[in-house]
């Protein structure tokens, strides 16, 4: 099986099923973290298997302090534009920017620790060190690298329904790809993502808060 048949056949079971599946079902839409774990752990086993090195997906301390201070300002930017969004917003505008969420919480600050030091480092080890190194492996050009990327990181956000949500995909799969392919530094991207998620997270909860 060729590099790129193989990369498809992943697209359509990893990202197509799933996405299909949190679109058509509001039960799998809340089980999300499920999902993220199960492709987790099937991206450790292809990079197991194809014996890739922490470097190569970013996995090092190599170029941390430049690429951290490259995200720092575009990061609070984002979070000081949602805010002052969602602020200057009527509050039915406010309800349709933040969405909808199904996943039930009892209690906000671990949902906020789980997001933190679970969700967006996975993501960022899923979307920027798996997919980018997945995507070099099957010698896509560098459009198609930039065009599945940042499509696959948005795409999954859209399930949500939320327009701040999709907005801030796509702004974050774009800067942090051109963060990472520059830097190749996991750790930069992954605290930056935490960081501006627990920001949106504290807005949302503040406006419209988690059950």
């Amino acid at each position: 099986m060729s590099q790129l048949t193989s990369l498809l056949l992943e697209i359509i079971l990893l990202i197509g099923l799933p996405y299909y599946l949190m679109t058509s079902q509001t039960t799998i839409l809340a089980a999300r973290p499920l999902l993220m774990g199960l492709g987790g752990f099937y991206c450790l086993l292809q990079l197991f298997r194809s014996r890739v090195t922490l470097p190569t997906l970013g996995l090092t301390r190599h170029n941390f302090s430049p690429a951290l201070r490259s995200l720092a300002l575009p990061s609070l930017l984002i979070v000081l534009a949602i805010y002052s969004l969602l602020a200057l917003s009527s509050d039915s505008t406010r309800l349709w920017l933040i969405g909808s969420d199904p996943l039930s919480i009892s209690n906000f600050a671990a949902r906020l620790a789980f997001y933190v030091f679970g969700s967006a480092t996975l993501q960022e080890f899923i979307f920027r060190g798996y997919l980018t190194w997945r995507l070099e492996k099957a010698q896509l050009s560098h459009t198609w690298l930039w065009i599945l990327s940042v499509g696959i990181f948005t795409l999954l956000h859209l399930p949500f329904h939320s327009p701040i949500m999709s907005a801030v995909a796509l702004t974050l799969g774009i800067l942090y790809l051109a963060n990472f392919l520059r830097y190749r530094n996991l750790l930069a991207v992954s605290l930056s993502h935490a960081l501006v998620g627990a920001g949106l997270i504290i807005l949302r909860h503040f406006y419209l808060p988690y059950i």
